[in-house]
């Protein structure tokens, strides 16, 4: 089993790691037995035990990459995610690097091998930047193998590629999956090598291509080799390539690696560096090179690598902020309390880390611009080099400096006294800069380049400096600069008045030594930001150091959905998404809408407009329950929208099925408390990453958030003193935030109450009217049955002014009654309750379990559900 092949894995490779160095070999070898590629494998193609020339460089390969077969890494990947522990997976890293050695040897020197990146980017295909992207998601995917396989369009197997999510069978909701069980029988694995992956895949990517740039449907890659062909005809050619000389397992998880799909390992990149050397997070941290980190710690694993240091034109991983829950938490933090701190305005744009080099005359620089994904966007933000070049002293050769682009407008300014416009306009404001249009939304929109930090400047790093060091040299080499209509280039620097037009209020603040003073500026710093609708503060400590990949103590950020006080929002569900991997086949996510309210007062809301889709805060039983309430209601996106919505048909809210309308289950929705506007969804607002709190499965329709109401609640908060499109004011985000140890406790909380079936739980009754009460005093028990009946009977009793309960009491022993008590029961005879009190016990089916366990107490009456019809259609208690 694969469990055993794990224990087999890991068990072996401790006991060979403890061996001393001239029994290794033996003992990999002797222990080995149940992962059966690894040695047979190496050993048949010349690994460990092939004669070699003797030579102590390791740059001299006898073996390498080209003999690492990729069945092995194969077994790895399947062997991890069973691992019994951290422990015993940090073990199965560490022999896999041992094995892997074994395909290169040089006498006398251990831990070496000429060519980790090969088995590094197979490893962690997210963080390898040198490979072009390769333009292929799941869709694309699913077209060029049914076409590369030669599936026809109408087949049975082409459409279970097409409709992987929802076709059913094996894998459903995994492409990999679904691909693997339709290449079964179809290929045949022919040994090959890791190398041999890495070429497909290059080949793929258009790495080795030259493009066509005649050709309308060429595409062009991100990497280092620019430009590759793209074409759908290319990429099912060489799938169909692929799977004659790969076998359906290695290509499963091809497909993974093109994908970039989670490998569910159970360990990421931490644990995979750690166990190929000591230093090589850090050396990812300041280079982003997954093939700096395998040539500097691939010389000698065994020996440290040399501190290196930034350089300009090599991305550095960015140093970011942990989270603090209110201003007096962020004020007595360790790395914060008692110290000089300054706190700044949060942004809502996109980090950048500006490498900017001079490189001739005037207006001659090189320039990146690099993201937190590593990206390089100086195409996209070109029209912002030219105001950075101005804005830098002429003294000034090479630096690096740690900005964030954001958008700015001053009639927006006027309308939300914040002039920052929403993250998701970014694009089209710069992409029509460079074009010379104007943007849409808001004509007078431009760049700003907010600079916040410097990395490196002229020819060395000030990282070390502290961050009151680095501002002093951010003043000398920067002078604020603005070219209207196209951007500017400012400073975030303490009390320093904005160049941007209309803006007076600073972006950052002082405050000296902490204590009250501290707390006092960052709740006012925090209330501004609430009011200009801003994403939060930064709270910094002008001690800290810039350290590349550190989430530092000494950076602390505060946005207003970690505080306490919020609004829900009761939202019903008009559309659902299929999921993928675990939660595929089934629906996992929904878009939800609001009410349209209707024209004439008093009237029942009948249409629903788009408002956000919601995939994260439900618990697997809640999933479990709305797909059994709602499937009888589906209707496939292909057979039209029904009329009573209104929708986009945006491509980010088109769902796989509708919801009948009338259908639909209300959600309770928590979200950040900024609202946005969208050409998503139909609403005028929708939320920012909104998640269910409570599924309500008690709220009728009509009773959920409408259009109106939600322009209430905004026009609510502006008259507290709030700017912009907010859920709360100031006023009500107050108090501590809840952490995630809090969080944690809440959703194991909420799991154990979701253990009780929602066919147990009782009809929350609050909403239907009582027209009766010749049930007034008494307690019913309905007993288990259909759950759709049982809440009608629920109903009933509630109409008719009795109580529901869910549970009998304890029958009343007789011995323990007062004499009265026992004088009283002789008195009424038989007919006196078991209980004590007036309970009736009904029945919502003929016959059950629970049923047969009433009978057996002879004072219990079990009556018919027809008797409560009889009774309400009397208007009187029937006696029975």
């Amino acid at each position: 089993t694969r469990r055993a092949q794990s224990d087999c894995f890991a068990g072996g490779c401790a006991r060979a790691l403890a061996a001393p160095p001239w029994g290794r070999k033996r003992s990999v070898r002797r222990t080995m037995g149940g992962i059966g590629a690894l040695e047979c494998t190496l050993g048949a193609k010349g690994g460990a035990g092939a004669s070699t020339s003797a030579t102590n460089v390791p740059g001299n390969d006898t073996g390498g990459a080209e003999r690492f077969q990729f069945l092995t890494l194969i077994n790895f990947y399947e062997a991890c995610p069973n691992a019994m522990n951290t422990r015993h997976r940090s073990n199965m890293l560490k022999h896999l690097f041992d094995q892997y050695e074994k395909t290169e040897h040089h006498p006398g020197v251990v831990h070496t091998h000429s060519d980790y990146f090969s088995l590094l980017r197979l490893l962690l295909p997210r963080n390898d930047k040198e490979r072009n992207v390769f333009h292929i998601k799941d869709a694309k995917m699913a077209a060029a193998l049914a076409q590369g396989l030669g599936l026809g369009k109408d087949t049975e197997e082409a459409l279970r590629l097409k409709n992987w999510r929802t076709a059913g069978g094996e894998g459903t909701g995994n492409l990999a999956m679904v691909a693997r069980s339709i290449l079964k029988g179809r290929c045949r694995s022919t040994g090959c090598s890791i190398a041999e992956v890495n070429k497909y895949l290059d080949r793929l990517a258009g790495d080795s291509v030259d493009a066509d740039t005649s050709d309308p449907n060429a595409r062009f890659g991100e990497g280092k080799y620019g430009q590759g062909v793209k074409t759908s005809k290319h990429q099912a050619d060489l799938l169909a390539e692929m799977s004659d000389r790969f076998g359906e397992v290695e290509m499963f998880w091809i497909i993974k690696v093109i994908l970039k799909d989670d490998f569910r390992l159970g360990c990421g990149e931490r644990a995979i560096f750690s166990a190929f050397h000591q230093d090589a997070a850090e050396v990812m941290n300041t280079t982003s090179s997954l093939r700096e980190v395998a040539v500097a710690c691939g010389r000698n694993r065994d020996e440290r690598v040399k501190r290196r240091e930034i350089e300009v034109g090599t991305c550095v991983r960015a140093m970011t902020a942990q989270k603090a829950y209110s201003p007096q938490d962020a004020a007595m933090r360790r790395e914060i309390k008692g110290k000089d701190t300054v706190v700044e305005c949060k942004f809502d744009g996109e980090r950048a880390q500006v490498h900017f080099e001079r490189t001739g005359g005037a207006g001659d620089f090189k320039l990146n611009m690099f993201s937190r994904n590593l990206k390089d966007h100086a195409g996209k933000y070109k029209a912002i080099g030219t105001v950075l070049d101005k804005a830098l002293n002429q003294e000034v050769t090479r630096v690096i400096l740690d900005c964030e682009i954001v958008g700015y407008s001053e009639e927006h300014f006027k309308a939300t006294q914040s002039g920052f416009i929403a993250f998701g306009t970014l694009a089209n404001i710069a992409n029509s800069i460079n074009r010379g249009h104007t943007p849409d939304g808001w004509p007078d929109a431009e760049l700003a380049l907010l600079v916040f930090d410097m990395l490196y400047v002229n020819d060395s790093s000030v990282n070390h400096y502290t961050l009151a060091e680095r501002h002093a040299e951010m003043r000398k080499f920067i002078s604020p600069h603005r070219v209207p209509r196209v951007g500017s280039v400012d400073l975030v620097l303490p009390d320093r008045t904005p160049i941007l037009p209309g803006r007076k209020l600073p972006y950052s603040r002082r405050a000296e030594r902490g204590g009250s003073r501290a707390v006092e500026l960052i709740q006012r710093a925090f209330n501004e930001s609430i009011d200009h609708a801003e994403e939060g503060i930064l709270v910094k400590s002008l001690a800290s150091k810039w350290e590349a990949g550190l989430r530092s103590g000494a950076w602390l950020k505060i946005k207003p959905d970690y505080i306490k006080g919020r609004v829900d929002l009761d939202c019903i569900i008009i559309g659902g998404y299929y999921g993928t991997n675990r939660r595929g086949g089934d629906i996992s996510e929904y878009l939800v809408a609001l009410l349209k309210q209707p024209a004439a007062p008093g009237a029942e809301p009948t249409h629903y407009e788009s408002f956000a889709k919601v995939g994260g805060g439900f618990s697997e039983e809640d999933r479990r329950t709305l797909r059994e309430k709602m499937r009888d209601h589906y209707i496939p996106y292909e057979q039209g929208t029904p009329p009573e919505y209104t929708v986009t048909h945006h491509r980010m809210e088109r769902p796989h099925v509708w919801i009948k309308p009338g259908h639909g289950i209300a959600l309770q929705i928590a979200a950040d408390i900024r609202l946005i506007h969208t050409e998503v969804f139909a609403a005028a607002y929708s939320l920012r990453f909104p998640r269910c709190e409570r599924v309500r499965y008690d709220k009728p329709i009509r009773d959920c958030l409408t259009d109106q109401g939600l322009n209430d609640i905004i026009a609510a908060n502006r008259e507290k003193g709030g700017q912009g499109a907010m859920l709360l004011s100031k006023d009500q985000a107050q108090g501590e935030g809840i952490t995630p140890k809090a969080m944690k406790k809440q959703r194991q909380v909420k799991a154990r109450r979701a253990q009780v079936e929602q066919r147990y739980q009782l009809l929350d009754t609050t909403h239907v009217e009582k027209v009766a009460s010749w049930l007034q005093g008494m307690k019913v028990h309905v007993v288990q049955g259909d759950a759709e009946v049982k809440k009608s009977v629920e109903e009933q009793v509630a109409r008719c002014g009795g109580t529901s309960i869910a549970n009998l009491p304890a029958i009343k022993n007789k011995a323990r009654l007062g004499a009265g008590a026992k004088r009283k029961l002789e008195e009424l005879g038989p007919e006196a309750s078991p209980y004590g009190e007036d309970v009736v016990v009904i029945a919502s089916t003929d016959r059950g379990v629970a049923l047969d366990g009433h009978e057996q107490f002879d004072k219990v009456d079990v009556l018919s559900s027809m008797w409560l019809d009889d009774c309400e259609r009397c208007g009187n208690l029937i006696t029975p």
